[in-house]
């Protein structure tokens, strides 16, 4: 799981609480177990790599470069088949950056669903950066 689920915003480097979070907050209501849910979430994070996804479209990780939310909302919905939600937060010198994509599938892990609309508390500006990590 560190290896490929890990939070990158997690100053401890450890990622423990974050899964927890994840299990607690959409794990429980998925109709899987707690094994079941992450095996489905790392197999979907295989099948759509987001980060090659965004490379594909030209959205890449600069601490310059801003770009379009509705571009990185349609290259991810064209290779993924759903419309994810994203959210942002403000980077040290108040620029506005991508933060997070949400990808929903249905209660059994096996397909892509639109996602209901945006991130609660981490609304986008219409461009954003996509800071490199």
């Amino acid at each position: 799981m560190d290896q490929n689920w890990a939070t990158l915003s997690c100053k401890s480097n450890d990622s423990t609480g974050f899964w927890s979070h994840e299990w607690e907050r959409h794990g429980t209501c998925s109709n899987m177990d707690q094994h079941a849910y992450f095996a489905a979430a790392l197999e979907y994070k295989a099948r759509f790599n987001l980060t090659r996804i965004l490379l594909d479209a030209g959205v890449v990780p600069s601490d310059e470069a801003t770009y379009g939310v509705s571009s990185i909302l349609d290259a991810i919905t064209a290779a993924t088949g759903s419309k994810p939600s994203i959210g942002c937060n403000k980077g040290a010198s108040g620029e506005m950056q991508l933060y997070e994509v949400y990808q929903c599938v249905n209660r059994t892990g096996a397909r892509p669903v639109d996602c209901p609309g945006p991130v609660q508390g981490r609304r986008c500006a219409e461009t954003v950066q996509f800071p490199a990590f």
